[in-house]
């Protein structure tokens, strides 16, 4: 299988680390974190990987017990555990319990059908 790139613009952030999980998406598997390039964070994983995003000192809005969905997912994969209420309370993890990206390449152009 293929690498896919994650890249999430946080500039605020002081780090952004990608979370992987099982593919059920209810055990964390590790942390890596990815590289600063200017105002984004980026990184790859293998396709097929379950991941989150966990984005460090953002500002009073942050919350680094977060598990995030990556906003560019071309999959998301809601666990078993899903609750809506443990995203809610500051401070509580969520890890295992709130919506995951599946990382998947993206699709080759397809080209136009228009005459010219």
């Amino acid at each position: 299988m293929s690498d896919v790139g994650v890249r999430v613009h946080a500039p605020a952030a002081s780090a952004v680390d990608i979370v992987h999980f099982d593919e059920t998406g209810t055990t964390e598997l590790g942390r890596a974190r990815l590289e600063r390039r200017g105002a984004q964070w980026v990184g790859q994983v293998p396709a097929g990987t379950v991941y989150g995003l966990v984005a460090r000192d953002t500002g009073v809005r942050g919350d680094p017990s977060k598990v995030l969905l990556d906003p560019a997912a071309r999959e998301v994969l809601f666990p078993a555990g899903f609750s809506r209420q443990a995203a809610a309370r500051h401070g509580v993890s969520n890890s295992g319990r709130g919506p995951l990206a599946v990382a998947r390449p993206a699709r080759p152009a397809r080209p136009s059908r228009r005459s010219t």
